[in-house]
C-alpha cells in the first residue's frame, strides 16, 4: 500500500492506493479545514487518520511550489 497527499493552493487531497495504483481510501478537503493552529501537526494527523489499519511501503507529498528542505518549507509559490 501506498499513501500520497497533494497539499494544494484551496485543497488538501490524500489517499491509500494499492501497489496496482488502485484506490483503497481518498479524501478531499479545503485547506482551510487545516490552518486552524499548526498546519503541519494538522496535516500529519489527518494522514495518520486515513493510514490506521493499512500497511503502507511508501508515502508521498505534492506540494505546490518551491520547498527548501532544509529549512522544511515552501519558499516558492510557482503558480495559480
Amino acid at each position: 500500500m501506498r499513501f500520497g497527499m497533494d497539499y494544494g493552493g484551496t485543497n488538501i487531497k490524500a489517499g491509500i492506493f494499492t501497489d496496482a495504483g488502485e484506490a483503497v481510501a481518498f479524501e478531499h478537503a479545503p485547506l482551510a479545514a487545516f490552518t486552524d493552529g499548526d498546519l503541519l501537526a494538522n496535516l500529519v494527523g489527518h494522514a495518520r487518520q486515513l493510514a490506521e489499519g493499512h500497511d503502507l511501503a511508501a508515502g508521498g507529498l505534492a506540494v505546490k511550489g518551491l520547498v527548501d528542505t532544509g529549512a522544511g518549507r515552501v519558499v516558492e509559490d510557482i503558480g495559480e
